[in-house]
């Protein structure tokens, strides 16, 4: 039989509980506003600049929650922490070069794709060019990304480095604390321009990531509304000139392409 402390402790549980749920459409409408999570520090995708938060995700996002009638707030969220980010920091959605895998749709949704991005193995020697050519090398990796869970199954000898932040995988590469890591190849000229005599070079395109924004999976209804603010911005014309000022062509999965 419980008592009523354990009954008040078992309420008080229910209550923290319900608290940290992710927010349905209906109660994003009535704040008026869509907390948006993002890592800060992934050009061209989401960064900030002198505290502003740009990159094309956080446009794309911004022209999506505008056409819904809602104001947009973004807060930082790490990558090895987005799939627990809607609980633990009160976000609705998050972006910042997310590939989309079988693995984290298994805890979490995503919007459609709405870029197909080509990965390469990046790195100062020109040796590196392929994932076939990380064998005894140190690869630096963020922690949290699908390149850490990716690289954990090369299967040869190699020395993984786990890194917090983009910036320290980026750092690493360009000072050569590490051989190579892996990056989205639109990255490039983001590279060029923060470590121009680095040296740093992609090698070809390995495989496609398909990206999206990630929702919580407990209420479809946003998911559902981004899509549809997401399919307007992506056939009147928006999206078209935002991949071309972001990435200097047009980014979207070839299924998506009108």
């Amino acid at each position: 039989m419980i008592n009523k402390n354990m009954a008040a402790a078992l309420l008080l549980l229910g209550a923290l509980g319900s608290s940290v749920q992710a927010r349905s459409l209906t109660a994003i409408k009535q704040d008026g506003t869509l907390h948006i999570g993002t890592s800060g520090d992934m050009p061209p995708f989401s960064y900030t600049v002198d505290g502003i938060n740009t990159g094309l995700e956080v446009d794309l996002l911004s022209m999506v929650a505008a056409d819904l009638g809602l104001k947009v707030d973004f807060t930082v969220v790490p990558v090895d922490g987005a799939l627990t980010s809607f609980t633990t920091r009160n976000v609705d959605v998050v972006v910042g070069g997310l590939g989309i895998t079988s693995t984290r749709e298994n805890k979490v949704d995503f919007t459609q794709p709405y870029m197909c991005l080509g990965m390469s193995v990046v790195s100062r020697d020109p040796a590196i060019q392929t994932r076939f050519d990380l064998e005894n090398k140190s690869i630096g990796v963020l922690s949290g990304s699908t390149i850490q869970g990716f690289v954990a199954k090369l299967p040869f000898p190699k020395k993984t480095v786990v890194l917090a932040t983009t910036t320290d995988v980026i750092f690493a590469v360009a000072t050569g604390k590490v051989d190579a890591s892996l990056a989205y190849a639109t990255m490039a000229p983001v590279m060029a321009k923060l470590y121009p005599k680095a040296g740093v070079h992609f090698g070809p395109v390995q495989w496609s990531v398909p990206v999206g924004a990630m929702v919580a999976q407990n209420d479809a209804s946003l998911r559902l509304a981004l899509n549809r603010g997401l399919n307007k911005v992506m056939n009147d014309g928006r999206y078209a000139q935002l991949s071309s000022k972001y990435l200097g062509s047009d980014a979207r999965c070839k299924a998506t392409t009108p």
